[in-house]
């Protein structure tokens, strides 16, 4: 299931963000694609807390539509990562289940930010499920983070900042998913 919930961020937290992200672009970006630049914030730990205590009340709520019943305290806030991008992305999907530093981690869906929305184009496409998201600063989108939700972004004609934040289950309460 897609969910969108819209302004799940104010304009000026999202502007903080892109400003951080402007200013930290010599943090080891991780040069994904030609003209995608990825930023990691898990060294700044104010923003992940922060970024949690924000996400909490949406995981609570997404994974009660698909018909569990979770808390917030069961997840790890495991990557906060900010993507900008101009061009398009081509058909993927995210990982449900990765290593990290040696240990095996879960993460059920993904939790997509838009920070800006000041260009055309730039939109999420799910073609399996006829579903495209709309950039809008201060939207959240979730969706489970598996094959059978491959997706791909269009091309935007100008910046698009999108911040992704995985969220992986603590290892005591992986037997629940």
């Amino acid at each position: 299931m897609i969910v969108e919930y819209p302004n799940t961020l104010i304009t000026e937290f999202c502007t903080k963000v892109v400003k951080l992200f402007k200013k930290n672009n010599s943090i080891e970006p991780d040069e994904t694609e030609d003209d995608q630049t990825d930023i990691f914030f898990n060294q700044n730990p104010q923003l992940q807390e922060e970024m949690f205590s924000i996400l909490s009340p949406y995981v609570v709520d997404y994974f009660s539509r698909i018909g569990f019943t979770v808390l917030a305290s069961w997840f790890n806030l495991t990557d906060l990562c900010v993507m900008n991008k101009t061009t398009g992305r081509e058909i993927h999907f995210d990982n449900s289940l990765f290593l990290k530093n040696g240990k095996e981690l879960l993460n059920p869906a993904a939790f997509l930010i838009f920070l800006n929305d000041n260009f055309n184009g730039g939109e999420l496409i799910f073609p399996y499920q006829k579903t495209t998201i709309f950039p809008e600063e201060g939207k959240l989108t979730v969706f489970p983070s598996h094959f059978t939700y491959p997706h791909f972004v269009e091309t935007a004609d100008n910046n698009r900042y999108v911040m992704k934040a995985e969220l992986t289950i603590k290892p005591e309460y992986r037997e629940m998913f």
